[in-house]
């Protein structure tokens, strides 16, 4: 307002070419920058109108001045132009800014808050890593610990300082050790994470089962800097998986020994039901073969089934689980046919397990038992097996039949009103348990062999078969008992009189022994000599029971082939000729071709066929070497030489036991497997050493 003024007042004193016209540009300016562009515009009109009225004023003529009032209007008018044009980019060069600022302003904090965040999670990644149970680690290439976290000392027992710089994979066992590598360098070649579960090493030296995760890290240029572990302990889930696994064994092996007949099934992916196993007991019960059923539908390993409800039901409890049962599934498609108690559960989501057992003799009887009662009240009482009915609750008898009173002496009015515990019946009070166990368990009982004892105190053998059955609405116990007792007896006297053989078969075996030892002129009880030396070797050198009942025999017979050779060589005093000693030399095969032909003796050839080879090789008749040479034979080489040389003979008379050892020792390696000799030789010192009456005494055979 000051320059409109000062424009005024100079255009009053000077006129319209008055230098202080300035002030009226400098107003229009002024008012652009401190309003605002609408306010030059007005101050333009103003001082065009002050310009006007204060130039007529003074006395100017309006034609005169018209053409500077033209100029100095479109002068005012292009300043305040100007300005709003500069003033418009200015707002928008502002406004830019501004926007700029904004959006910097908005980066700068979504910037802290990422920063923010980013701290956050590296926080609680550290707080995860050291509260978290997992054990945590990071490792370099080669596998040295770069960070440990605190649950290694809770999981094994090792101070996290203590570990830094030590290498993870000396914790492992060494028996995971190349499984772990392997998934290790392949995880570093296809940059994938690697799940493995090992063994590791606790602080205390025992090792448990952890289960490991490792994930590749790899540093800025690409290259691989290590691994970040993360571990958790599953000795206890181990453990269990190994409970599992063996009690999977003892069902598997439960369901082989199980007398009832077991199928099982499982459904495909077509929802088809699939015949997949069974026990032994299934083929017996059904007299198939059930191993040319597998892997094939129900309705087609079992075409009898096929249009009743049993594949649907099977169906649903593999899908469902539950336990679905029938007292009477009959089947009629050859070659089976018969009546089946069947019960069906769930093993697993998709799997299935029929258990059942043969019926049809029990419907059948069941079925004459509807028929006529009059005919079961006679066969039930003249049946030559004994016959009992008890009451479930109590074993109380409710009735016996004949046969009862001949196996047990007892008459009815003896039991009725009595159990079987009250009459002390039962030997073994595990045979009643085990006949309880049955029925609760199955209902029924079939040939439980029990001992039970008769009224005149005499113990018998029964095989028992029993079920539950009701009797006017009570459950009962129908036993039918066979007498046994005579079959038990027969077959003791059978094994007694199988020992009377065996015991028939060794004295012939040592008249053989002793006709030999007569024929050859050889020394008194040599054989017995040689066979109770062989026998105490053949022990220690971990022979087993049935191998010494063969070495015994072998030894008694080692000789029985010189029954071949011809008395004038056999007995000949002299050196012997090539030709004779061909001949002698033939005895082996001589007592091969005799007792190969005998069965029982047949496992016993060892000795008698093998005895003259030698270690070396050089031996006859085969020309065996060191362990082709069945061990028996070996030992009995070694017994039989020395015996042999410390017993007098016709053409010479005994070494001394030092000249004996001293040629053992030297044919050591030649002649005699040397542990043999070396297992011998301090046999006899042991025996040297031992008082005389702890000495086994001299028997003669």
């Amino acid at each position: 307002m000051i320059c409109f003024g000062l424009g005024v007042y100079g255009t009053l004193g000077f006129g319209f070419l008055s230098v202080m016209l300035l002030f009226y540009p400098l107003a229009v300016i002024l008012a652009g920058m401190l309003i605002n562009s609408r306010a030059a515009f007005w101050m333009v009109a103003g001082c065009m109108l002050a310009y006007v009225v204060s130039g007529l004023s003074v006395g100017a003529a309006l034609g005169d001045a018209l053409p500077y009032l033209i100029t100095f209007f479109f002068a005012l008018l292009g300043i305040a132009l100007l300005q709003w044009y500069a003033y418009s980019r200015l707002q928008q060069a502002l406004a830019a800014q501004i926007e700029a600022n904004q959006q910097l302003q908005a980066e700068i904090i979504r910037r802290q808050h990422a920063e923010q965040a980013q701290e956050e999670m590296d926080a609680t990644l550290r707080r995860l890593a050291e509260n978290t149970t997992d054990l945590v680690a990071e490792i370099d290439p080669n596998g040295i610990f770069r960070y440990v976290s605190p649950s290694y000392k809770t999981t094994l027992g090792y101070d996290p300082h203590d570990l830094l710089g030590s290498n993870a994979f000396d914790l492992v066992h060494p028996d995971d050790l190349a499984h772990v590598l392997g998934h290790a360098q392949a995880a570093a070649a296809d940059g994938k994470p690697r799940r493995v579960a090992l063994r590791t090493k606790h602080s205390s030296g025992d090792y448990l089962y952890m289960e490991v995760s490792g994930n590749p890290i790899y540093d800025a240029s690409g290259a691989l800097s290590g691994f970040a572990l993360s571990s958790r302990d599953i000795h206890l889930q181990k453990q269990a998986e190994f409970a599992l696994q063996a009690s999977e064994r003892k069902f598997r092996n439960i369901i082989e020994a199980l007398p009832m007949g077991v199928h099982i099934y499982f459904l495909d992916d077509a929802g088809n039901l699939i015949f997949s196993g069974y026990n032994p007991a299934a083929d017996a019960l059904l007299g198939i073969d059930h191993a040319a059923l597998l892997n094939k539908p129900i309705e087609e390993a079992f075409p009898g089934l096929a249009e009743t409800e049993i594949p649907e039901r099977y169906r649903q409890i593999a899908i469902h689980g539950g336990v679905w049962r029938s007292e009477r599934v009959d089947y009629s498609h050859h070659p089976i046919e018969g009546a089946y108690e069947v019960s069906a559960f769930q093993e697993s989501p998709g799997r299935m397990v029929a258990v059942f057992s043969d019926i049809t003799q029990r419907i059948r009887s069941a079925e004459a038992l509807r028929v006529s009662e009059e005919k079961f009240s006679t066969a039930f009482m003249t049946s030559p097996d004994s016959v009992n009915i008890n009451r479930l609750a109590d074993g109380v008898y409710i009735d016996i039949n004949q046969g009862f009173t001949r196996l047990m002496g007892y008459t009815r009015e003896d039991v009725i009103g009595k159990s079987s515990l009250e009459l002390s019946i039962w030997v073994d009070p595990n045979d009643r348990a085990r006949l309880v166990k049955g029925l609760q368990e199955k209902g029924f009982v079939e040939n439980l062999e029990a001992r039970f004892r008769r009224k005149n105190g005499e113990i018998g053998v029964g095989l028992m078969s029993a079920k539950v059955i009701v009797i006017n609405g009570e459950p009962c116990i129908l036993s039918i008992t066979r007498d046994i007792t005579d079959r038990i007896q027969s077959e003791l006297e059978l094994r007694r009189a199988h020992a009377l053989l065996e015991q028939a078969y060794e004295a012939t075996l040592l008249g053989w022994a002793r006709a030999l030892e007569l024929r050859e002129r050889e020394t008194a009880n040599h054989s017995y000599r040689v066979v109770e030396q062989t026998l105490r070797m053949a022990k220690l050198l971990g022979c087993t029971e049935a191998d010494l009942t063969h070495i015994k025999r072998g030894a008694l017979l080692h000789d029985i082939g010189k029954l071949g050779v011809p008395d004038e060589i056999l007995l000949k005093p002299g050196r012997l000729t090539p030709d004779e000693w061909v001949i002698m030399r033939q005895h082996p095969e001589f007592a091969r071709a005799l007792l190969e032909e005998i069965e029982y003796l047949r496992p016993s050839l060892d000795i008698p066929y093998c005895h003259h080879e030698k270690w070396d090789g050089s031996g006859y008749p085969q020309g065996l070497k060191e362990e082709q040479i069945p061990l028996a034979a070996r030992i009995f080489a070694v017994v039989d030489v020395y015996d042999a040389l410390t017993s007098n003979r016709p053409y010479r008379p005994a070494w001394s036991e030092a000249e004996a050892r001293r040629y053992l020792i030297e044919q050591s390696g030649a002649h005699f497997d040397p542990r043999v000799v070396q297992v011998f030789l301090s046999l006899i010192d042991q025996d040297a050493a031992a008082p005389a009456e702890s000495q086994p005494p001299a028997q003669t055979p």
